[in-house]
């Protein structure tokens, strides 16, 4: 007995296609938000640790010293710069002084730690984000496969056709939670 009328399987396979586009556009709008607010306050960060360097060496007059400059557009390289700097004991500029004030500036090691945290938000936002894109791009992918079959399904096996819609639909409900969960853990960040 067919239960099913010959198009149902195209029309419903092609739809998940479409629906689970959108979701993948809907989770990506709150990621590429989400990372854009990261990417921001990290810009931030970085502009207030190299204020915060620039005001050490202000107050000798000369601008900060080259192997330190360097060093502001790779923040992340700045803290062991500056301990491989006093560790040399044939460094001995006239600014060796407010590098080790530097160096041991506690403001300076909180905007490192908070710089630190962003890098890490960031990171766990790409690795949250990976669940929720795979699991849609594997209903998708079982869409695709499943769409050119639906008449072989409709024709030769009429009382199994409802099983790959069934899993196709229990598969789709466990990727929108997943993209919920996303999408609720991003707001709540």
């Amino acid at each position: 007995m067919n239960i099913f009328d010959n198009n149902v399987g195209l029309y419903f396979y092609s739809a998940v296609l479409q629906a689970n586009t959108a979701l993948i556009a809907f989770a990506a709008v709150f990621a590429v938000f989400r990372f854009q607010a990261i990417v921001e306050s990290l810009h931030h960060k970085d502009s207030e640790i190299t204020s915060l360097i620039e005001y050490f060496f202000a107050r000798i007059p000369m601008e900060a010293p080259d192997e330190i400059r360097f060093h502001f557009t790779h923040l992340t390289t700045l803290r062991h710069a500056l301990e491989e700097i006093l560790a040399n004991p044939s460094y001995n500029p006239p600014y060796k002084e407010s590098v080790q004030k530097l160096s041991d500036d506690t403001h300076l090691e909180v905007l490192f730690v908070e710089r630190t945290h962003l890098l890490q938000k960031q990171r766990q936002l790409k690795a949250l984000f990976r669940l929720p894109l795979i699991s849609v791009l594997i209903v998708i992918v079982m869409s695709l496969c499943l769409l050119p079959l639906s008449n072989y399904f409709h024709n030769y096996l009429a009382q199994w056709e409802y099983v790959p819609i069934a899993a196709t639909i229990l598969t789709n409900i466990w990727s929108l939670v997943i993209n919920v969960q996303f999408v609720f853990r991003t707001i709540n960040e």
